[in-house]
């Protein structure tokens, strides 16, 4: 389309180009000319925008360069910064030296990664040894004197004295201060057990050798244990007497140690109870089992259940006495005796309270009503009260008899009569004799004279004259 051509479009002069865009190096419109090493407009992520290419990726400019790894210069990519990647670090640019006739080794040189060969490169003495020129290392072994730095001299292949941690078969091969110590030149004269002298020219752990242990708390014998850590170790003796009532351990001197505790422990007897230690023995208190009662005999613990239990009963129903209270009458049953339910009083007498029994005695009281209290204890009077425990008083329900010969009655609170005594006085109304009842009937006329004949003139219509 017609116009400028906006960030990353191709050009190939800058005014093709918007305005601020430049026709950069890559050929497209960019914010600089972007010509510098390692840089690019044309990068997906940041088209038309001068950016600096990824770490390791190739310069698209070709200005890099690739150098010798030797210079430690350019190596043809980018640091992802926008400028040109250096041999990295570790890379050899100077080999080792150790010419024929020296006695000192330079060692290599490695790149420091910003371009400079700079890193190791130290100088080693050789001695006692020369150089071998050959491989430009140190000789290690000796054909003359002349592989050896004066003043050392080559005995048996070797120059003059050995270092620490080189083989030896006798003290006077080493250096001075040191001592052939397990085949090897040694700071010590001897390591003791389970360390050894190695390449480091000290006393080491010796591991995984064999070793013996004397003391007693170990199996005996010649190589019974092994060194692990600098120290000679083995399965320890067992000193575990499964008793309980001791606390074991072993003595590297006498061997195996009981001590005697006093912790709680179980006797296996269901008869005992705090079972404690005792002097290496474990014990335990004997249970107490109650005495004979009135419905069994004395108990004994019994083994199985590790309870009290009577070694006989009384039979069901025996009177006994389980609270003292002879208003609850106990009795047996299977060995134990029952409390009863409490004795009923019964109903209390007119004029008394309700009953209260004595438990000393099992007999019933009823206290006395106080006196004026309404009672009644007879349906034919009413109004009677209590005194001094008695119901008194009272006025009858029932009206008199009109015949001298009925007398009258109450009967379950129904008025009634009966037959008064016979020989009962009783007259008619017309009657000149002296009557009197007989049966509950007024015999009349059948009585002795009324009236006296020597002091009246006779009788009429049962009146004297």
């Amino acid at each position: 389309s017609c116009g400028l051509k906006p960030p990353g479009g191709t050009c190939a002069a800058t005014a093709e180009c918007q305005t601020g865009l430049v026709c950069s190096a890559q050929n497209v419109c960019c914010n600089v000319a972007c010509s510098g090493p390692c840089q690019s407009c044309t990068l997906t992520a940041s088209m038309g925008t001068c950016s600096p290419v990824a770490l390791n990726a190739i310069d698209p400019s070709s200005t890099c360069g690739v150098s010798a790894s030797s210079s430690c210069g350019n190596n043809g990519k980018c640091d992802g910064k926008g400028g040109c990647q250096k041999w990295p670090a570790s890379t050899q640019c100077q080999g080792p030296s150790c010419p024929a006739g020296a006695s000192s080794v330079t060692l290599e040189k490695t790149c420091d990664g910003a371009g400079n060969c700079n890193m190791g490169g130290t100088t080693n003495s050789c001695s006692p040894f020369m150089c071998n020129g050959s491989n430009n290392k140190c000789n290690e072994t000796c054909a003359s004197n002349n592989d050896c730095v004066s003043p050392n001299t080559c005995v048996g292949n070797l120059c003059g004295k050995k270092a620490p941690g080189a083989t030896c078969a006798t003290t006077d091969q080493c250096g001075p201060g040191l001592f052939c110590t397990d085949s090897v030149c040694c700071s010590a004269a001897s390591c003791g057990a389970c360390k050894a002298c190695n390449a480091t020219g000290t006393c080491q752990n010796a591991e995984n050798t064999p070793c013996t242990i004397s003391d007693l708390c170990h199996s005996q014998g010649p190589n019974n244990g092994m060194c692990s850590g600098g120290v000679c170790t083995s399965p320890p003796i067992g000193c575990d007497d499964s008793n309980p009532c001791t606390d074991d351990s072993c003595n590297a001197s006498t061997g195996c140690v009981h001590t005697n505790n006093t912790i709680s422990c179980n006797d296996a007897n269901s008869c005992t109870n705090n079972d404690a230690c005792q002097g290496g023995v474990c014990k335990g208190t004997q249970l107490s089992c109650p005495g004979a009662t009135a419905c069994a005999g004395a108990q004994a613990c019994d083994m199985s259940s590790g309870t009290c239990k009577p070694t006989s009963v009384v039979s069901d129903g025996t009177t006994c006495n389980s609270d003292n209270n002879m208003c609850t009458p106990d009795v047996c049953m299977s060995g134990v005796c029952v409390t009863g339910a409490s004795k009923a009083c019964g109903t209390a007498p007119v004029c008394h309270m309700a009953g209260n029994c004595d438990a000393g005695s099992g007999n019933c009281s009823f206290p006395v009503d106080p006196d004026t209290t309404p009672c009644s204890d007879n349906a034919c009077l009413t109004g009677k009260t209590c005194m001094g425990g008695s119901c008194q008083g009272g006025s009858p329900t029932c009206p008199a008899s009109t015949d001298p010969c009925q007398v009258t009655t109450c009967n379950a609170g129904t008025c009634g009569s009966q037959p008064a005594p016979d020989d009962t006085p009783c007259a008619g109304a017309a009657s000149c004799t002296l009557d009197t009842c007989l049966g509950g009937v007024c015999q009349t006329g059948m009585g002795p004279p009324k009236c006296d004949p020597g002091t009246t003139l006779g009788c009429l219509a049962g009146v004297c004259l």
